[in-house]
């Protein structure tokens, strides 16, 4: 009897604590996506560099729990995201799956709604801002708190976004020093009519000016190298001792310890061929030395500005009819100066001004089953890192979301463009990486001008077809820092980046199954050739297929 009681008594408490939890509404939704990737001479090098092929796959899933009609909150994860398939691990050289990494949660944000608006608080991914995608990436998570209030066809508002703590990752003795935005947006959707107004504040207490940071890419890399240098030149050393010290012919171990060869390369009053113990051991000594030096003028750290930007991103976009268009230009004004003017490896103390431009028009025509469309992209660059102007708008802000071309713009098909393209990157490629070479091109700035013909060939099968050209804004020149030089530049780069040709089809067998083929064939200009007149460089494609199943 005691039992019968004690278990309807766990069953009672466990329905009481369940109760709560079997009101809550939860909604489910994802995808899966299965793919393959090619890259013919993603170098852009000739003779041509290897190519690189991949099948991988990604499971998405998207949960959004409803409390009440007022409060709801919403996660969601990736599973094996961009994992290639055979690759079973994390570190390769482990034979289990101990460090195979399931999941990946990208946001987790709460929905409060009030009489006053919708307040938004967590990680999550924002919609696009205007009908370009150009400027802040809405891929990433950002951690904002934002406020929404919709009114009829206008809807306005504003956010805080933490951009990067610097206050908890030990590398900063100082309070209050993270990077943050500010913005507030004003728009209005019609019918045939849209249009908007975003204004954002930049207040970071932590980025370094351009040639600050490209010294201390130039540092970071040249420890790495000669750090390499000196583990291959003690390497040598001892292995070649231990061969001396295990070779009886040459006395022992005991006699090799005290016997070593000279600075005349002699061992014995014998003269030896090849360099000597003692000529190998001095280079190690040496190389040694030149990394320790470089160790520490890495650790003396980047010298940190504190920066005070503006930008005003409008945009318009409507229709006539057939006729379709948008516009948009994002403006970025504002200062940087030295937080530390004494640092040790400053290179000039004196405050920048930050002043850039990029703006994105198109046009499309419908004519049934077609449509025609052109437009043009302009990203302002800077080619001289000896002033006191920062212009490039890819130094401030990337354009990881721009989808104009497939190899030459954006990242949103996560193909590996963005950082390796001919060993400048593509137009999203971060300036602001310590990867030898990545965001030449993208802090050089960028002109695109494109055409292309979709055709919806039946109801659930499209072609697109695009041609696209580009140039460098302001190449890299004799007033630009080359980080693999520790000096400018020699020569003048040349500013034709190349043309593209873009292809896709799709087909939607069913609902919810989607198969996507598309490639992209890039005729490489004389940009790629760094400024070598008589460098060769050739061509490259890419393709790559995607079948996406959505729930």
């Amino acid at each position: 009897m005691k039992k019968c009681l004690l278990a309807t008594m766990v069953i009672g408490l466990a329905l009481l604590c369940a109760a709560p939890v079997m009101a809550l509404d939860v909604d489910f939704s994802g995808e899966f996506r299965l793919r393959g990737v090619n890259h013919d001479n993603l170098a852009i090098t000739d003779p041509k560099s290897a190519s690189q092929d991949w099948f991988d796959s990604r499971t998405r899933i998207k949960t959004t729990f409803k409390v009440n009609d007022n409060i709801s909150f919403v996660t969601r994860f990736d599973a094996l995201d961009n994992r290639r398939l055979g690759s079973q691990n994390e570190n390769n050289t482990l034979p289990n799956y101990q460090d195979y990494k399931n999941f990946d949660f990208d946001i987790a944000y709460a929905i409060v709604k009030t009489p006053y608006g919708a307040f938004i608080g967590g990680r999550m991914i924002g919609s696009q801002w205007g009908p370009s995608g150009m400027g802040d990436s809405n891929r990433i998570g950002k951690d904002r708190l934002l406020w929404y209030i919709p009114v009829d066809k206008w809807s306005g508002g504003g956010y805080w976004e933490k951009f990067n703590e610097n206050d908890s990752n030990g590398s900063s003795t100082k309070s209050d020093n993270d990077n943050d935005k500010y913005t507030a947006f004003i728009q209005h959707k019609g019918e045939t009519f849209q249009a908007g107004l975003l204004f954002t504040h930049y207040d970071f207490r932590e980025i370094p000016a351009p040639k600050d940071f490209f010294k201390a890419k130039y540092n970071f890399n040249n420890y790495q190298s000669l750090l390499s240098a000196a583990t291959t030149a003690r390497g040598t050393f001892d292995g070649t001792y231990a061969t001396v010290s295990a070779t009886p012919s040459l006395g022992g171990s005991a006699f090799a310890q005290t016997n070593r060869f000279d600075a005349t390369n002699t061992f014995g009053g014998t003269a030896c061929a090849g360099p000597g113990l003692y000529n190998l051991e001095q280079q190690a000594i040496d190389a040694e030395g030149k990394a320790t030096l470089a160790g520490k003028t890495l650790l003396a750290g980047t010298p940190m500005s504190e920066a005070k930007v503006f930008i005003i991103d409008p945009y318009v976009s409507g229709n006539f009819g057939p006729f379709s268009y948008f516009g948009e230009l994002i403006y970025a004004w504002g200062d940087l100066d030295y937080e530390d003017p004494n640092h040790s490896n400053i290179i000039r103390n004196n405050s920048m001004d930050a002043q850039a431009l990029m703006y994105h028009v198109e046009g499309k025509f419908k004519f049934g089953p077609t449509a025609i469309r052109g437009g043009y992209w302009f990203m302002s660059g800077d080619n001289n890192t000896d002033d006191d102007k920062i212009e490039s708008l890819g130094y401030i802000e990337r354009n990881q979301d721009l989808d104009i071309a497939l190899i030459l713009t954006g990242t949103t098909h996560e193909l590996g463009h963005e950082a390796t393209l001919g060993g400048v990157g593509n137009f999203a490629a971060d300036p602001r990486s310590l990867t030898p070479g990545t965001g030449i091109l993208s802090l050089s700035g960028g002109k695109l001008l494109y055409f292309g013909l979709g055709w919806n060939i039946l109801e659930n099968l499209s072609l697109d077809v695009a041609y696209i050209n580009a140039k460098a804004d302001k190449p890299p020149g004799t007033n630009t820092y080359n980080t693999a030089t520790d000096a400018n530049y020699t020569t003048d780069w040349d500013d034709d980046v190349g043309s593209e040709y873009d292809l896709s089809l799709k087909w939607t067998p069913m609902e919810n199954l989607e198969y996507k083929i598309m490639g992209g064939y890039l005729v490489a200009g004389d940009f790629f050739k760094k400024g070598v007149a008589t460098a060769k460089i050739d061509n490259m494609y890419t393709l790559f297929h995607a079948l996406t199943i959505t729930f």
